[in-house]
């Protein structure tokens, strides 16, 4: 009887300690994922500290080989003196191993839920939860400790704790918060750029591999502080980030390539940038697209330069204000040299239906020289339907698109919506500012025409009474 007694001791504890040490590695291969500080040397060192180490001192302290030195425990003596030497050091190596091994569950499953606690974004709702649901941990720990003694409150912490770390990783949101940029295009609105580049780098510290935000830092350098080479220096280190996706290589570089251009008219330097992103994607659709913009640098496409050059007027040359009329007749001459323009356009447009250049002076020549705006309008639909524009062009377009309906069809509505799209869609974009200017000031004209039409209809009931 007494050797079924000991040897249920001995299986009770090798399956409790060892379920314990499960559960820990259970537990700690996921709280890994969200902790980086619960690596792998961690746990190691972790289990050697908190369980090797004490087991081998438990074991020696009971060993009793001295007179100056006997078991700790009573009940090993007995043992010891009762059986052989080597039942007694099993005894007690099972009772303390049991024990250790609850104490150091509860250690760890606390340490957990704490390192939890402090990467979690979320960390209130947790420990809210796990306030609310601690009493009922109570009753077990209450029974346990009537079968147990206090070795059984240790072991009802242990599972209460495992319990809650379950909870917390069902739960836990460490996602790194979101960079916000609103403020600081806000103060590029109003040409604070230096307080515009402090803004941004305070949002990139709350994620510093954010993509957008490196963008938007390398353009300020670029278009704000004329500073090419340290624009350069962000694209190239912003490329070079693991995090950062092919696409969003290829638009970093694209952009880098349109700074080039636009600011030093350096096609060499561009079409090494373009190069680059062949470089790094062969054989994808990004490479095709930026082998075709180097073809196009190479001379390629005719209308290339008249595209990308700098425009010396930023509207058409006959453009009014927007409540002016267009009343204004071409002398016969001057029509005569804009049908000559459009014929020629029209060849270019033959031979390359894709030539965005050429097409788009076609447009200008219909709207504003001949007066025909159904073929203008025409022409900038399907412009704004072929694939592969250049950067910049859609919104120029739509601010085009935008002005001719007002101006020549009246159509303010139609031109409202096509301004509110760049806005929406474009909102860091000059023709984004140029649209709001103008959406503005047809709201405050359209104001003043209600509080006019209403003082009138006011004096005339006047009057009539």
């Amino acid at each position: 009887m007494i050797f079924v007694t000991r040897a249920m001791i001995f299986w009770v504890s090798i399956i409790t300690s060892l379920g314990l040490l499960a559960l820990a590695v259970h537990y700690w291969m996921q709280v890994r994922a969200e902790c980086a500080v619960f690596s792998r040397r961690w746990f190691m060192s972790w289990v050697f500290r908190g369980v090797v180490v004490p087991m081998g001192v438990w074991i020696y302290l009971n060993l009793g080989q001295t007179p100056m030195m006997p078991p700790l425990l009573r009940q090993i003596e007995v043992m010891r003196s009762a059986t052989n030497w080597g039942e007694a050091l099993a005894a007690q190596a099972c009772m303390g191993l049991m024990v250790l091994m609850i104490l150091w569950s509860a250690i760890t499953f606390a340490w957990f839920v704490a390192g939890m606690l402090s990467a979690a974004r979320n960390d209130d709702d947790i420990l809210m939860v796990g306030i609310v649901w601690s009493p009922a941990v109570l009753p077990v720990c209450v029974g346990l400790f009537f079968t147990f003694g206090w070795a059984g409150v240790v072991l009802g912490a242990a599972l209460g704790l495992g319990a809650f770390a379950q909870y917390a990783l069902t739960v836990i949101d460490t996602r790194l918060p979101e960079p916000r940029y609103g403020g600081a295009i806000g103060k590029l609105k109003m040409g604070k750029y230096a307080e515009a580049e402090m803004s941004i780098v305070t949002e990139l510290e709350k994620c510093e591999t954010h993509f957008e935000g490196w963008l938007l830092l390398a353009e300020i350098y670029a278009l704000h502080f004329h500073d090419l080479a340290e624009a350069e220096r962000t694209i190239h280190e912003l490329c070079q980030q693991p995090e950062t996706g092919l696409s969003e290589i290829s638009i970093a570089l694209h952009r880098l390539a349109d700074w080039q251009l636009k600011l030093r008219n350096d096609t060499e330097a561009a079409q090494r940038t373009l190069q680059d992103i062949c470089t790094r994607m062969p054989g994808t659709h990004l490479d095709k697209m930026a082998r075709h913009r180097i073809n196009q640098l190479a001379g390629g496409n005719p209308g290339y330069d008249e595209q990308h050059q700098p425009r010396v007027v930023a509207m058409p040359k006959t453009a009014l204000p927007l409540n002016a009329t267009a009343d204004h007749l071409a002398t016969a001459a001057e029509r005569e040299l804009a049908q000559r323009a459009a014929d020629a356009c029209i060849e270019k447009l033959q031979q390359d239906p894709k030539d965005h250049a050429a097409r788009e002076k076609l447009a200008r020549i219909f709207a504003e020289e001949l007066r025909q705006v159904d073929l203008a309008l025409e022409q900038m639909e399907l412009l704004l339907e072929m694939p592969e524009q250049p950067p910049g062009k859609t919104e120029e377009w739509l601010s085009l698109l935008a002005h001719w309906l007002i101006r020549y069809r009246n159509d303010r509505e139609q031109g409202m919506k096509l301004l509110r799209r760049i806005i929406e869609e474009f909102p860091r974009s000059p023709q984004a500012f140029e649209a709001q200017r103008r959406v503005s000031l047809m709201e405050m004209e359209e104001r003043a025409r209600r509080r006019k039409e209403q003082a009138g209809g006011a004096t005339l009931a006047a009057q009539e009474g």
